[in-house]
């Protein structure tokens, strides 16, 4: 025998209101003070559905406040007590590298996960479908991605806290830059932000330099590098020098001898040479010397070889000597700068006052083997007129 009692309402005696609402079909609510609290239909179950301010609160084993939702401020927290600062707040359960966030994919593998360390920093990772770590991202302001730590060999790109970048690659373009539709710097280079060099596309060529000193790498019918302005995007003629008086190349190895114009478009005040200069260009012819380098004997000691050429000073002397100036004329060179902690400044303006003024003298052999020539045409014809 069964029977079956049918009520639209069952509430307490305290006469508050509270109890539970079966007046609707398919539907049960129960109420506080007349407002539901929890409501159970076909669709599904709702807590609060009159929008109370009304917290709802699961306790675990071990935490009082395993879930909350504060229904007041419109915050939730888990594993805490609420922060009504945070639309939602997790914390940890323990100091012990434990995962407060795992995300696992359909074969039960972890994708995703938030997880704090013994020091209580934060450590956000990703995981392959496999399961194998991707990408780490540090409490401390590491960022590794395809490598789990820091290791110079390993496969992948780091980005540390101290705002150094590394990427490895095995046997491939390690990073590609690509700029489209204009020319100009693909990459800038800053020390202190301010700008210190660049390198760039210009003409479909690769440029590099600062300013408006640097060198584009000409290639296809006609290989050359070639003197380039990155600040104006233009290439320059008969603009920038290689080396410098006080920072000197050693050895250029070349298949030929430079080239050098020699073209009386170019020239004005074409001259024979004079009597004194005629007397110069002779004593020159007699003024050449063996010699070493101390620099090379301080670094091969015997070993040094022994080099053939023109004193300098006795270039001076010799124009001097016919009243000449020496200064005056290509072939002979005298470069002063300032120098301080090994900075090199043009100019005493620029250069600190305790810094040291030097002077290097030198030769353009080219120009002083033209000028011997010239007396020795002239002692030829002399001879032959006779």
């Amino acid at each position: 025998m069964s029977s079956t009692i049918k009520v639209n309402n069952i509430q307490n005696l305290a006469g508050d209101d509270s109890g539970f609402d079966l007046s609707t079909n398919d539907k049960i609510g129960m109420k506080i003070a007349n407002s539901e609290v929890v409501t159970v239909d076909t669709t599904g179950v709702v807590l609060n559905e009159n929008s109370a301010d009304r917290d709802f609160r699961v306790e675990s084993n071990g935490n009082a406040n395993m879930l909350i939702v504060d229904g007041g401020n419109d915050v939730a927290s888990i594993g805490r007590a609420v922060n009504s600062t945070s639309t939602l707040a997790i914390q940890n359960k323990d100091d012990t590298n434990n995962n407060a966030i795992d995300v696992f994919n359909d074969n039960g593998n972890r994708t995703f996960s938030i997880q704090q360390n013994t020091s209580g920093d934060a450590q956000f990772k990703a995981f392959k479908n496999d399961g194998t770590q991707t990408f780490t991202l540090d409490g401390s302001g590491n960022l590794f991605v395809g490598k789990t730590s820091s290791a110079s060999g390993t496969v992948g790109f780091e980005y540390n806290n101290g705002g150094q970048l590394a990427v490895t690659r095995s046997g491939d373009t390690v990073a590609l830059l690509n700029r489209t539709s204009s020319e100009g710097a693909i990459l800038d280079i800053r020390k202190d932000n301010t700008l210190v060099g660049s390198i760039g596309a210009n003409g479909g060529q690769l440029y590099l330099g600062s300013g408006d000193v640097g060198l584009r790498f000409r290639y296809g019918s006609s290989d050359a590098v070639e003197p380039f302005s990155p600040s104006g995007q233009a290439l320059r003629d008969d603009a920038i020098d290689l080396g410098h008086s006080s920072n000197r190349f050693d050895d250029i190895f070349a298949t030929n001898t430079s080239i050098q114009t020699s073209d009386k478009n170019e020239k004005q005040d074409i001259a024979s040479a004079t009597a004194k200069e005629l007397n110069v260009a002779k004593k020159l012819s007699t003024l050449f010397k063996t010699y070493k380098w101390k620099d090379a004997v301080e670094k091969k000691g015997d070993k040094a070889r022994t080099h053939t050429g023109i004193i300098a000073q006795d270039i001076q002397s010799a124009f001097s000597a016919e009243g000449l100036d020496a200064s005056k004329y290509g072939l002979f060179t005298s470069d002063t700068w300032w120098e301080k902690d090994k900075e090199i400044y043009e100019t005493k303006e620029e250069a600190p006052s305790d810094a040291t003024e030097k002077t290097r003298l030198g030769v353009r052999y080219a120009e002083l083997f033209s000028f011997i020539f010239s007396s020795i045409e002239a002692r030829l014809t002399a001879l032959e007129s006779k």
